[in-house]
């Protein structure tokens, strides 16, 4: 399958049909559009294949100047020319919006697929309409509009690894790519890091430079989302290219000076903690010296994202950090104080999964480490602690109540933490919003 090979632009009834669905003023106008998307999803494999490729095709078509005249005619006399005049009024501003649109409902296509008016059975795309959808979203997620590449990366997500299960099997299953989705991220990070190291043969200030950025920040994105839902299936079905993922993303955390770039590189890591693969062991070391320089980095999303690693390090992988568990710790207790309150509560979860590890992984040392810091530890603790008017109020009530029922009981002093981790059970769930958490 050829990733570049060129996609023929959107019929003008598809785009009658998006402009329609988006028009919730004329109820009657709105009511039959989602008539008629109804019935060509639901008639036939063959029609909701091509429903949805006509879909790709409005999401992955850079501008209406490549849709031939013919059809952008058909779409004007779908509603007496009121779209396309809105469109001439703002062209890439109401372009993007339809293919925003086409993009949802492509995505709400695939991950809830209609049940099928004759069989009963939930719709499946057929070989040919699933190889030109992947084609084409491999192509979006490289588009040089943001909005664009956002919605791409969360299409491939969800119908290959994420939500959009049908009977278990998801609408593009990783097993059916082949050995394109993942070889093809990897290409647009290793493409960039040529530029940046210069050994590219893309001149900097190009075209070609900026349809390479454009290609990191989308493969970056997709990489984050695919490895946040199902980080485990994306390894079984990506292949050999997978153990190039890692070394590419602390590269880029080594070399790039971009914000969102080093952010999403990190995302990506952090995600792959858990997971744990061979390729991440393999440059453990690397990792944490990258964390290490990061920590200090003038952006609080990248120190609260460091916080994030070296928690989860801590929760599922203990042994990786029993040998620098000094430096780390101090590390932490300065994040802790951090001016971010982000980045303070990131840092606090360090001490409480610390205090709830099992016992068979926390060493003498780590132990030893911890309590050195105590002097320093605990009054920043206390100094941190944060708790709304009302709450002050309760336990003050709460305390002159007790005082006045005599001596404290061993079970009224004894310490409880709001959460329970044993040794590799991971993070608990990130909602947990009770009170002590400050």
């Amino acid at each position: 399958m050829d990733i570049n090979q060129s996609i023929p632009p959107p019929t003008g009834d598809i785009l009658a049909l998006i402009t329609s669905l988006s028009n919730h003023t004329n109820h009657n106008l709105h009511t039959q559009a989602l008539s008629i998307k109804d019935t060509t999803l639901s008639s036939s494999p063959i029609s909701y294949g091509n429903t949805c490729i006509q879909f790709g095709r409005v999401l992955s078509c850079p501008s209406p100047s490549h849709i031939p005249k013919a059809e952008i005619q058909k779409w004007s006399d779908s509603d007496g020319g009121v779209s396309v005049m809105q469109l001439r009024h703002d062209p890439q501003g109401g372009w993007m919006q339809l293919r925003q649109m086409a993009g949802l409902l492509l995505k709400n296509a695939l991950c809830k697929p209609p049940l099928n008016k004759d069989t009963k059975t939930k719709m499946r795309l057929l070989p040919n309409a699933s190889q030109e959808l992947k084609v084409m979203l491999c192509q979006s997620i490289v588009d040089e509009s943001d909005a664009v590449r956002r919605v791409s990366s969360s299409i491939i997500a969800s119908c290959t690894v994420g939500m959009s299960v049908m009977d278990g099997m998801e609408a593009l299953p990783l097993v059916e790519w082949g050995s394109i989705l993942t070889p093809f991220l990897v290409n647009c990070l290793e493409s960039a890091i040529g530029i940046m190291e210069g050994t590219s043969t893309a001149a900097k200030g190009t075209s070609m430079e900026n349809k390479v950025k454009n290609a990191l920040l989308g493969s970056l994105m997709t990489l984050s989302k695919v490895l946040e839902d199902d980080a485990a299936k994306f390894e079984r079905f990506s292949g050999p290219a997978f153990n190039k993922i890692v070394p590419s993303l602390l590269k880029l955390l080594t070399i790039c000076g971009e914000e969102r770039v080093r952010v999403d590189s990190l995302k990506c890591c952090v995600h792959m903690i858990d997971l744990m693969p061979g390729s991440l062991i393999a440059q453990m070391n690397d990792f944490l010296g990258v964390l290490s320089i990061l920590g200090n980095d003038g952006s609080s999303q990248i120190r609260q994202l460091v916080c994030r690693a070296i928690v989860n390090i801590l929760s599922s992988r203990t042994e990786y950090l029993q040998d620098h568990m000094l430096s780390v710790s101090q590390f932490m207790l300065q994040a802790t104080t951090d001016s971010n309150l982000d980045v303070a509560l990131e840092a606090c979860e360090f001490w409480l999964t610390f205090a709830s590890l099992d016992e068979a992984v926390c060493t003498n040392t780590m132990m030893q480490s911890v309590q050195s810091l105590f002097p320093q530890l605990l009054p920043a603790l206390v100094k941190c602690m944060v708790y709304p008017e009302e709450k002050i109020q309760e336990l003050l009530e709460r305390n002159a109540f007790e005082e006045e029922e005599g001596e404290d009981r061993a079970q009224d002093i004894a310490p409880v933490f709001h959460r329970s981790k044993t040794k590799g059970g991971g993070k608990d769930d990130d909602d947990d919003d009770d009170d002590d958490d400050d």
